[in-house]
């Protein structure tokens, strides 16, 4: 389906007359959009050019102004939306509103600047009366699809004729205006005999040719009249070519641990051949990281440099960067931001980028930290590779008017609370100054430096936050605060501060701070990734954890209406997935390291009361564990279950492949290899379930890792037996079981799928 389709022979899915009769409908269908052509001439450097025609459309812009009108201007690059905002905000003062909306926004930006529109310029909201002051919207071809806006005035930037008509389906949308009027403005370097548009090649010079050919112009839907196929064929871009998807490519995509060598790059197949896509990563801003801290990581002082970067992981880790907070940008354009360069042209056409080369010199930029959990580290821009998640100090700016600007040098707002508080339903609280200062006039309390004053830190935080909770704050905010308020539970991380000697001599210091994060997750913050997902801050029984995963797995199987064989041995998977984690190594590490702690036990654990934003409390007690590095539980608990089916009991011997392909794949490792890990010192495993009956015994060198155990062949066995996708879909019951189980056990649910 589009709406913007060609004709064809074809029977295609169209309105009838009853459709056509409907009142609002015909309205819409019968709405008159009047438009003009104008031909702007630019010379000079393409930054003249840009900002020259980005003047012409202001100028026309500000002409158009009226009481209560509304405006959108459209434009192919993102760089001319930014510069166009810039100059209308300086021509049209408070006389209008000037809003920014390019495909270059963190979600959360994106939400508040959809929401006031859909107060102004949504159809709904301008079916209800004027407005009481003009308002402008810039926008990309971001605006094109998915954008329920309804303009009085369209000023646009000619484009190829699809995307003409979709730009002009927000002007007068709902037909309650006979004064609209629309406007197609071109460059006139874009008409040159050799003129090919980067994004849409010759579609764009023929489309105007066209459009000139027309006379008078209506993008009326019941006026505007597409040409023939043949003619219209010339005037939209060149469909792209996509190579042949074989076998071979899906082997490859379906391994995932380890990534095979040659990995198959999937744009390929979803932009074409012709589209040259340019790989993207996700940037993140924070208050809690100083351009000072990550200059520390390149420090000739070897022990100062590792503090530094285990400084910057511990802040990061202690609040984990959320998609809702992070800006998708092109890895050139990011790399030439970092180094203090030029910006590379943007548009927002999926799959298609202008100028995105650079060379680079031997600079190194401003460096920024590389997410990637324990891995993480402080890195500079010429080593930095697509798919990345980076986080950068607020200070560096890059984003204006709530869009990407490289030359913006305001500092930018931190979203990482709001972020975690929507995504994760947890609260999260960093007590730095910069960002709890509007909450309270009392300065937040800060780490003592000492395990002893745990309990005067936790009495400071409570009195903080009895009188913060009474301060004016803005709603993310005042729920985050109200929650850890009420809630007892919370956990509290101290960052400690990182002293060091300047260049000039002087003793500096990067402050140290308080993490507050609440200990009841509401959903979404679980991570099956890593074993840090053991380390919810909740305490769980290991017998209670299996059995609930097994029945919501079983629920989930069900419903989604598997045969009884793979239900059933999608459920023994959830009843054993954790078995390994029985290793008497493993306990110690979820009881904080000690012995002591695990003796006394009543039963094993499945969750430790540790919470796995603590770093240094975490690796305190991994290193007085004795747990191998590397070492993963659930291979021990393949090789538990092997064992137990070879002493007798009979499980579902058909789908046993199954049962032990989801129980060792269930963190994503397994497709097809086991990690490697030594285990110098093997200890006797003994998993005991009495409600299950079950009571097995096996060392904790499993071999598992091995090219000839079995693992790799039973992973091909089961690709071969349920498809690429089937088996995926079967992993991913199970991990979201695991999921949703260990949500409810830390609202302190029991919860079996219900």
């Amino acid at each position: 389906m589009s709406a913007t389709a060609r004709k064809s022979k074809h029977v295609a899915f169209t309105l009838n007359e009853s459709d056509r009769r409907n009142p609002i409908l015909s309205r819409r269908l019968a709405a008159k959009k009047p438009t003009t052509l104008t031909t702007v001439a630019v010379t000079g450097s393409e930054a003249d050019r840009r900002k020259k025609f980005a003047r012409a459309i202001a100028e026309r812009t500000q002409t158009n102004l009226s009481s209560g009108r509304t405006i959108g201007i459209v434009v192919n690059r993102v760089a001319t939306a930014r510069d166009i905002a810039t100059i209308l905000a300086e021509l049209c003062g408070e006389d209008a509103e000037v809003v920014l909306v390019t495909g270059r926004m963190r979600p959360l930006d994106r939400v508040d600047i959809n929401r006031k529109l859909q107060a102004a310029v949504g159809s709904e909201a301008r079916s209800k009366g004027e407005l009481h002051r003009p308002i402008i919207v810039v926008a990309t071809q971001t605006i094109e699809a998915g954008a329920d806006y309804d303009f009085d005035v369209l000023i646009t930037e000619c484009a190829s004729l699809d995307s003409l008509r979709q730009r002009f389906g927000r002007l007068n949308r709902i037909g309650n205006t006979d004064t609209a009027r629309g406007e197609i403005l071109v460059r006139s370097d874009s008409l040159s005999g050799t003129a090919d548009d980067p994004i849409y090649g010759i579609a764009l010079k023929e489309t105007w040719n066209w459009l000139n050919s027309k006379g008078s112009l209506d993008f009326g839907i019941n006026t505007f009249d597409l040409p023939e196929d043949e003619e219209l064929a010339r005037l939209v871009p060149v469909p792209t070519r996509a190579p042949v998807l074989l076998p071979a490519h899906m082997d490859s995509w379906v391994q995932t641990s380890p990534i095979p060598d040659p990995d198959p790059d999937p744009s390929l197949w979803l932009h074409g051949v012709d589209r040259r896509e340019t790989p993207e990563v996700q940037v993140v801003w924070r208050v809690e990281l100083t351009q000072d801290l990550l200059d520390l990581a390149f420090d000739e002082n070897h022990d100062l440099k590792r503090r530094a970067i285990e400084s910057a992981t511990n802040r990061i880790e202690a609040c984990p960067p959320s998609p809702l907070e992070a800006l998708s940008l092109p890895l050139p354009a990011v790399r030439r931001w970092l180094l203090g360069a030029s910006e590379a042209e943007l548009a927002d056409v999926e799959g298609r980028s202008i100028n995105a080369e650079m060379k680079e010199g031997s600079a190194s930029g401003r460096p920024f930290f590389l997410y990637q959990g324990e891995a993480s580290t402080v890195d500079v821009a010429k080593n930095l590779r697509p798919g990345g998640t980076i986080v950068v100090p607020v200070s560096y700016g890059g984003i204006e008017l709530s869009n990407w600007n490289p030359g913006a040098s305001s500092t930018v707002v931190d979203l990482g609370t709001r972020a975690r508080l929507i995504q994760t339903k947890r609260p999260f609280l960093r007590l730095l100054p910069d960002l709890v200062q509007s909450i309270s006039s009392h300065p937040p309390p800060g780490p003592h430096g000492s395990e002893e004053k745990e309990q005067d830190v936790r009495t400071e935080v409570s009195d903080w936050l009895k009188t913060a909770v009474k301060s004016p704050m803005d709603a993310d905010l005042t729920e985050t605060v109200a929650l850890l308020e009420h809630e007892g539970r919370r956990s509290i991380v101290a960052i400690e501060e990182v002293p060091y000697t300047s260049a000039k001599g002087h003793p500096e210091t990067i402050p140290g701070y308080l993490v507050l994060i609440g200990r009841t997750a509401r959903g979404g913050d679980i991570n099956t990734e890593e074993d840090t997902g053991s380390f919810t801050g909740v305490k769980v029984p290991l017998r209670r954890h299996l059995a609930g995963v097994g029945s919501r797995a079983r629920a989930y199987a069900e419903r989604c209406g598997l045969p009884a064989d793979v239900v059933d041995a999608i459920a023994t998977a959830g009843h054993w997935h954790d078995a390994g984690k029985a290793d008497p190594r493993f306990q110690r590490l979820l009881n904080e390291g000690s012995a002591f702690l695990t003796a006394v036990a009543n039963e094993p654990l499945a969750k430790s009361g540790t919470t796995a934003r603590d770093r240094r409390a975490h690796h305190f007690a991994r290193e007085r564990s004795g747990y191998p590095e590397g070492a993963r539980h659930e291979l021990a608990s393949v090789e538990l279950l092997a064992r137990y089916v070879e002493s007798g009991p009979s499980i579902a011997p058909n789908d046993l492949d199954l049962i032990m392909y989801l129980v060792s794949s269930h963190h994503g490792y397994c497709r097809p290899f086991a990690p490697v890990s030594v285990d110098a010192s093997p200890v006797e495993i003994h998993f005991h379930d009495r409600d299950a009956s079950i009571d097995v015994r096996n060392s904790s060198d499993h071999g598992l890792a091995r090219l000839d155990s079995g693992v790799p062949a039973r992973f091909w066995r089961l690709i071969e037996r349920y498809g690429w996708f089937g088996l995926a879909w079967m992993e991913s019951i199970l991990r979201l079981a695991d999921h949703r189980q260990s949500e409810a056990e830390q609202r302190g649910e029991e919860g079996t799928g219900s």
